[in-house]
């Protein structure tokens, strides 16, 4: 990162690192300590390249397990405003209409999934292009 502090896939990838080692029992112990080293990874990986979605998604992946919905929702909004074709943050927001009981807000945002796929349909498209097409569940 200090080799070139203007590109913001060190800082993402660190925080993948952290989520992964949390997820692993033998740093049970360490996991809120890691969880907040890669909200802060993400954080920092959304200042040097805002114009990404993935660091918005996981960020807000994050917060929505610590059940912090506001700060998800603000975050996985922001995302597709940078990237209004980036399916798994509409998903997200979809489901979190859905928990909030807003059913019209989240059939909104699938319609939106629709659109966006029936447009990219029979495109041959690289992976990255169908990073943004896919959908994850951001609950993972």
């Amino acid at each position: 990162m200090s080799l070139n502090p203007l590109d913001g896939r060190p800082p993402y990838r660190l925080g993948t690192i952290y989520l992964l080692q949390a997820e692993q029992p033998i740093w049970a112990s360490y996991r809120d300590s890691l969880s907040a080293q890669a909200a802060q990874a993400f954080k920092n990986s959304i200042s040097v390249d805002p114009f990404s979605p993935f660091g918005y998604f996981e960020l807000g992946k994050l917060y929505r397990g610590k059940g912090d919905r506001t700060s998800a929702q603000e975050v996985f909004e922001r995302a597709i405003s940078y990237e209004p074709n980036f399916i798994p943050a509409r998903m997200a927001l979809a489901e979190l209409a859905q928990e909030r009981g807003q059913p019209d807000v989240a059939h909104m945002h699938l319609r939106a999934i629709e659109t966006i796929r029936w447009k990219y349909q029979g495109w041959t498209l690289s992976s990255l292009e169908q990073q943004f097409l896919a959908v994850q569940s951001p609950k993972s």
